[in-house]
């Protein structure tokens, strides 16, 4: 017998060890390979078309303030950091970053 515990409640609960008894062994059947997933190429690319476009169209917005994408990257994570934990300073940098 072994104690068996329900996550953080602290309840214990004896339970007996149950012995598996030896099974007969099966007749040995040729396993067939499984089927190849089937991709349907024009379904797959239109989201990935769709997000090309939008991020193309991003890009041209952000071309005459002469960015880079090593800046739109840091400005990105600069942003996600201010959405987590509301910090204002964040916003700060971001604009300090963005107007020099």
């Amino acid at each position: 017998m072994y104690n068996r515990y329900k996550g953080n409640t602290g309840e214990v609960r004896r339970v007996e060890e149950q012995i598996p008894q030896p099974q007969t062994p099966r007749p040995q059947q040729p396993a067939s390979p499984p089927a190849p997933p089937v991709r349907h190429s024009a379904e797959a690319a239109q989201p990935m078309q769709a997000l090309s476009s939008e991020l193309n169209k991003l890009m041209q917005k952000l071309s005459p303030m002469n960015l880079e994408t090593e800046d739109i990257l840091l400005a990105l994570i600069i942003y996600l950091m201010y959405r987590e934990s509301g910090d204002r300073d964040m916003l700060i940098i971001l604009g300090a970053m963005l107007f020099m």
